[in-house]
């Protein structure tokens, strides 16, 4: 019951969870809006990553 109620707690507050960064050989931890500025400031012309077509289609597929 208790990793339910952390789940629950933490989902109100998702700006608060601690987040590493995309870019390979960054070590960057930090909550949402800290990863925000330092994505802006450290790597300008990162994009994300393409998605998976395999993905794609069976997110369409679950629609």
């Amino acid at each position: 019951m208790e990793s339910c109620f952390n789940a629950l707690h933490m989902r109100g507050v998702p700006a608060f969870h601690k987040r590493c960064s995309g870019e390979k050989h960054c070590g960057y931890i930090g909550n949402y809006s800290e990863l925000q500025k330092h994505a802006k400031l450290k790597h300008p012309h990162a994009r994300p990553s393409k998605i998976d077509p395999a993905w794609q289609l069976d997110w369409e597929n679950f629609q």
